[in-house]
């Protein structure tokens, strides 16, 4: 018998014996569960549209826009994500700035409909950026280059700080973006600086500079908040948290010798995973289970897998994987 694990946004709710909020509905044949997330809603233009879906409990098939986590032996989680919505409202500039480049005048405007977009203009040519973050203090500017005519927007973030970075050398084209905790700006370069969740309180820096008609990276650097001497089972978590941020030395630091010249390949190996998380449903016996980790990738379909990777521990140290 398949059992539905049932995880809305900000609670847990486990169909029979488990309390469920108001805004939770779940109903149960011996063929289907039917599921409704309601949603409470301001006067503002955001709204969070009613979720209702359908699961068929023999085979596993999702009707609705839900999607199911297979994690194995009849074992699936549920994920409901309401959709956001914004309602339609006439176009509205929020910054607008132009500059004259001879005979023609370059613009860029900052306007909101259903969302935010940054207009670029230039004589007959057009160029529109979505912007897919809410802007506060928005700032547009200019600087000519040899190579063409920067645009710069930059503003506040709920996360802190937002830049894009837009070219135009006879066409638009976006160079950079960043949603960041900070951004820091020095005569000739700029620096970002991700804060990262995760065991070691890690912070990454890296300074960019605009050369040649291409932003190149200057500087990487990483501190850490947490230099804790973690279990030896945590260790294939601490790596591939370092392998989500790019820290080298944080995955030297969980690789045995023999893997060091191999540390480039394990981003093709790993691919583009979302999480890493400890096995679910398993019956734990001793503290080598932990050494198998779920990774869990971006839902292409409506029901998905994790892929499940062993790690080869040795005096701390990782000495194989395999999946």
């Amino acid at each position: 018998m398949a059992r539905f694990y049932f995880y809305p946004k900000n609670t847990l709710t486990v169909v029979n014996n488990v309390p469920h909020r108001e805004d939770f509905f779940v109903e149960a044949t011996d063929d289907y569960l039917m599921l409704n997330v309601f949603t409470e809603n301001s006067d503002s233009d955001e709204y969070t549209a009613p979720l209702f879906a359908v699961i068929s409990v023999k085979n596993a098939e999702v009707y609705g826009k839900i999607q199911l986590l297979d994690w194995g032996n009849g074992n699936y989680e549920v994920i409901c994500a309401p959709e956001k919505y914004y309602s339609y409202r006439t176009p509205t500039a929020i910054a607008q700035n132009s500059y004259p480049t001879g005979a023609e005048t370059y613009v860029c405007t900052l306007f909101r409909d259903t969302s935010l977009h940054l207009l670029c203009e230039c004589d007959d040519l057009t160029s529109n950026f979505d912007i897919p973050y809410d802007l506060t203090y928005p700032e547009i500017l200019f600087q000519p280059t040899s190579h063409g005519f920067l645009t710069i927007l930059n503003a506040e973030t709920e996360r802190g700080k937002y830049l894009l970075l837009i070219i135009y050398d006879g066409k638009f084209t976006k160079l950079f973006e960043a949603n960041a905790d900070n951004i820091e700006f020095s005569e000739r370069s700029f620096t970002v600086t991700e804060n990262y969740k995760d065991m070691l309180h890690r912070v990454k820096k890296t300074e960019y500079a605009f050369r040649n008609a291409s932003l190149q990276t200057v500087s990487e650097a990483f501190t850490y908040g947490r230099e804790n001497d973690y279990p030896a089972e945590l260790t294939p978590y601490l790596f591939l948290e370092a392998l989500q941020a790019h820290d080298i030395k944080g995955m030297q630091a969980c690789l045995d010798e023999s893997l060091l010249s191999s540390i480039e390949s394990f981003k093709d190996y790993f691919g583009n995973f979302e999480r890493a998380e400890c096995p679910k449903f398993r019956n734990y016996q001793s503290k080598s289970d932990l050494a198998e980790v779920a990774l869990i990738y971006p839902f292409k379909q409506a029901v998905n897998a994790p892929k499940f990777y062993k790690f080869q521990l040795e005096n701390g140290k990782i000495t194989n994987v395999t999946d």
